[in-house]
């Protein structure tokens, strides 16, 4: 698997490139098990965290190779909305540890109607987000009073 991986900057003395060099082989490595992850979990697909979880590696390792591997087709992430501005809103689900939403990236063999009805998800977004304004609203409120 030949992956698009950032290296360092061109502005990054010389020692940052012979390092960025050194950890290619590893970050590919990394991609490829990321990739069979995400495979074998299939509609459900698979977060960055959930990912570094079981290949018992740190996040800051997984992070850097889920865009590349996006970017090269060998995953992908299921849009179920756009913001006002523009930029696509992702599939997520919540991650245990945090408490906090996050990205689901899935095997680009997976349909992406397979992943999940975009219809249903819009809708648990936007309850999501007439929820947190009311919570904006309310807490705005208590402010003022106290």
């Amino acid at each position: 698997m030949k992956l698009n991986l950032k290296g360092a900057r061109t502005t990054d003395p010389h020692t940052s490139h012979e390092s960025a060099e050194e950890n290619r082989e590893q970050s590919e490595t990394i991609a490829e098990r990321v990739v069979d992850l995400a495979l074998a979990a299939g509609n459900d697909g698979i977060t960055s965290y959930e990912a570094a979880s079981r290949l018992n590696i740190n996040i800051i390792s997984v992070s850097p190779v889920i865009k590349p591997l996006i970017d090269d087709g060998f995953l992908f992430r299921h849009v179920i909305g756009h913001k006002p501005s523009g930029r696509e809103i992702y599939q997520t689900r919540i991650n245990p540890d945090s408490g906090q939403p996050v990205t689901i990236n899935f095997h680009h063999t997976i349909k992406k109607k397979d992943a999940v009805s975009a219809e249903s998800l819009q809708t648990t977004a936007t309850a999501r987000t007439e929820r947190r304004r009311r919570e904006r609203r309310q807490g705005g409120d208590r402010r003022k009073s106290r």
